[in-house]
């Protein structure tokens, strides 16, 4: 009788984060990405609610980047989500979210499991929306390169080799989960729609 293959990092954030993944790739504010008929103010709409979340994720990921080997690089998405909102002629408003820096490694790649695993989200997404809507700006989730970065992260996360170091990485990416829930929740709220 063979032992239970033993779960890798990334297997054990995918299970800690299930249900909020779960949640937020269901959310009324972004279930339109992928259903025929998107229309520009609904998707702008769907842009401004990423702003905040995308801002300070960037921003606590950038003070904290000193954790982490010379060779990996951020490549931040911001620029691009501001450039399609601009396309859209919609000025996000002030960010008063904030998600505190990772103190230690642990901590940074739970962020980074977020923030890389939504660009594997955005290649799907950018599919749909070149089929479905290519007048619309999409540089947000074309220019991601999800699948050519997903790998250098799952190394990465393998350094996380203690219940401790994993149980700190899968807090921080529930987190950032939330901080994504809350800012689609309120843009429901704001548009009308309740979650």
């Amino acid at each position: 009788m063979n032992a239970a293959e033993p779960v890798s990092p990334t297997g054990q954030l995918r299970q800690a984060t299930w249900p909020l993944h779960h949640r937020l790739d269901h959310h009324p504010t972004l279930a339109p990405l992928l259903a025929p008929g998107l229309d520009a103010s609904v998707y702008g709409n769907l842009l401004a609610c990423l702003h905040p979340p995308q801002m300070a994720l960037e921003s606590a990921l950038t003070r904290s980047w000193h954790l982490l080997p010379a060779t990996y690089d951020l490549a931040p998405r911001l620029a691009d989500l501001e450039t399609d909102l601009e396309a859209l002629d919609i000025r996000p408003g002030p960010v008063s979210l904030q998600l505190d820096p990772a103190d230690a490694l642990p901590g940074l790649i739970g962020q980074l499991y977020v923030y890389e695993g939504a660009r594997l989200g955005a290649a799907h997404i950018a599919r749909a929306l070149a089929e479905r809507a290519p007048m619309l700006p999409s540089a947000y989730f074309s220019n991601a390169r999800g699948p050519a970065r997903w790998p250098r992260f799952q190394v990465l996360a393998q350094s996380l080799r203690s219940e401790a170091n994993i149980k700190q990485a899968c807090l921080e990416a529930r987190r950032v989960f939330q901080s994504f829930l809350d800012s689609m929740d309120q843009g429901a709220k704001d548009s009308g729609h309740h979650p």
